[in-house]
């Protein structure tokens, strides 16, 4: 129990069973029974933000009435002509159901807002673009550029030359250049990168259900992009269920594996990700140097070689993640939860968080930088369970499951703090390589 406050007016316990596999940490009892309870009381520990709205949800659209519907068929110049038309005024392009096809770029202007009849990403019917702009120019232009307080919402994107057996590179679907942009109810099953926030500052964006299988790049956000929200996402090879091929899974699958990043936050502020998952990925969700203020609601990874990776000096809060290894491609063999490279300087807290599957180490710190995790399940842990090669790192209130070797280590670490931990033969550490000068341990 972490953080928790029983109490008993009665004069009845109830807490029981308590012995040396309860932990109760930072946690208050009070009853008339007379029984002792072994609390422990942490300072510095993470904790969740006062007055934040974890569950943020914007009410996205336009402010103009005015529809123009553009005929089906070859969208290219009728397309951009009729969001051209709304410049002044603003408004929704409806696209309507059926195949159309697109291969020129597409700016969307203030206000505007190109919407399909896709409802629900999953479904597979409604409004879908077929196009093979930007092959083989992967940093080149995005088909749709969304410019300040435009959307793009309810269309899937097909990039319908892309075959499984030989993949080929795309530039980004989707480019933001300015604030207050929306992609909401979007697919883009077979795009090779999806969502870029990062070229241009692009604050208070807003992504709520995108549905793809990212083959390099999901959602790029930097530039110094202030209160964006990505929430809701899927990501899984799944979408590749729309292109007709048979061996669609096997072969997508090794390929986002051996180096796919869908969720990358570089230069910004009070990014929020909330209830977004992945299942296979080389990198599941990246923090790179910049990314200040972070908040993460149940982000997902499974099936990922590095479940997150931590660059520079980035900051975040993380509540309820679970991070799955599971490899069945073959593409790589360095299997970790959480890993900090040597220029990790920042500070990352976990508050709750579970970890299971098959792993080399749950957790490879490098760098100066400092992580506390706090209240975790590690069902599977590797050997060692961490590796501290630099750095501060926290263990609190962590039930673990390995075994052998707890924690092992390099010189350059400097903190490891263990408060209320659980582990069926203790908190084994590899003193010859973690000095005792540098552990801190607490009931």
């Amino acid at each position: 129990m972490v953080d928790c406050r029983v109490e008993s007016k009665s004069g009845t316990a109830y807490v029981y069973g308590v012995d040396a596999k309860t932990r109760l940490l930072n946690t208050e009892l009070s009853g008339g029974d007379g029984r002792k309870y072994p609390v422990i009381q942490a300072v510095g520990l993470p904790s969740y933000p006062e007055r934040f709205n974890y569950a943020q949800r914007v009410v996205t659209g336009v402010n103009s009435k005015r529809v123009v519907r553009v005929d089906g068929g070859i969208l290219d110049d009728k397309l951009q002509q009729a969001i051209d038309g709304l410049r002044d005024t603003g408004g929704v392009v409806l696209i309507p159901a059926g195949i159309h096809t697109l291969n020129r770029r597409i700016d969307i202007w203030p206000g505007v807002e190109i919407r399909g009849t896709v409802l629900w990403a999953q479904c597979g019917q409604g409004t879908r673009i077929h196009t093979r702009f930007g092959k083989g120019n992967p940093e080149g232009d995005a088909l749709f550029n969304l410019h300040d307080a435009s959307g793009l919402r309810g269309i899937t994107v097909i990039y319908n030359e892309q075959d499984p057996a030989n993949l080929d590179e795309y530039s980004f679907t989707i480019r933001g250049n300015g604030r207050d942009i929306y992609v909401i109810n979007v697919a883009l099953p077979t795009s090779y990168n999806g969502v870029d926030f990062a070229r241009h500052r692009c604050d208070r964006h807003y992504v709520e259900y995108l549905w793809m299988a990212p083959l390099n790049i999901g959602i790029r956000i930097g530039s110094g992009t202030e209160g964006g929200i990505v929430r809701d996402c899927h990501f899984t090879p799944n979408c590749w269920c729309l292109r007709a091929n048979r061996d669609y899974w096997k072969l997508v699958y090794a390929k986002i594996m051996k180096q796919s990043r869908p969720y990358i936050v570089g230069s910004s502020r009070g990014q929020l990700l909330y209830h977004n998952f992945v299942y296979g990925a080389s990198e599941g969700l990246v923090l790179e140097d910049g990314a200040k203020d972070v908040i993460s609601i149940c982000h997902g990874v499974d099936s990922g070689n590095v479940c997150m990776s931590l660059r520079g000096d980035c900051t975040a809060l993380l509540v309820d993640s679970q991070f799955a290894n599971l490899d069945t491609s073959r593409t790589r063999n360095d299997f970790i939860y959480v890993k900090s490279e040597p220029d990790f300087s920042g500070r990352i807290d976990f508050l709750g968080f579970a970890g299971w599957g098959s792993c080399n180490n749950a957790f490879n710190f490098n760098g100066p930088g400092e992580i506390r995790i706090c209240n975790a399940l590690i069902a599977a842990a590797g050997l060692p369970m961490c590796q501290l090669n630099g750095g501060k790192a926290t263990m609190a209130s962590v039930i673990c499951g390995s075994r052998s070797l707890g924690f092992s280590g390099s010189p350059k670490a400097r903190e490891l703090r263990l408060v209320g931990n659980l582990f069926p033969k203790g908190e084994v550490i590899d003193t010859q390589s973690i000095p005792e000068s540098i552990i801190k341990r607490e009931p």
